[in-house]
């Protein structure tokens, strides 16, 4: 799986939407079913949901982040062999490390970027 977030950091009790596309030998791959999970900086599992990768290969799932616990988050996703493949294929994963502070606390990215942080 390729994630597609531009942004790494948000703020407790935001909305998130964790998007990307499976790709298979170079081209995008449809109906793979795709593992999605979202965990907290204690390493607790927040969010563990199933999705599948539409006529472009794309998969998306909007989740909410806790309202009270700052930090870093991972999140995970996985992409599972379709039945045809499973003799020629293994299962991949991704991750992204997202940090998430309370409102007020994050500094928007196009300050960083035009200070130079």
């Amino acid at each position: 799986p390729i994630l597609e977030m531009e942004e790494s950091e948000f703020t407790l009790g935001e909305s998130i939407e964790i998007k990307g596309w499976i790709e298979y030998s170079g081209a995008p791959a449809t109906d793979v079913l795709v593992n999605v999970k979202l965990s907290g900086p204690n390493q607790n599992l927040l969010y563990d949901e199933f999705t599948q990768s539409d006529g472009e290969g794309k998969f998306s799932k909007i989740v909410q982040i806790s309202n009270d616990m700052v930090g870093n988050y991972i999140i995970d996703v996985t992409s599972f062999c379709k039945e045809e493949h499973r003799n020629i294929c293994t299962h991949q994963s991704t991750q992204k490390i997202i940090f998430v502070d309370e409102s007020g606390n994050i500094i928007p990215s196009w300050i960083k970027n035009k200070e130079g942080w």
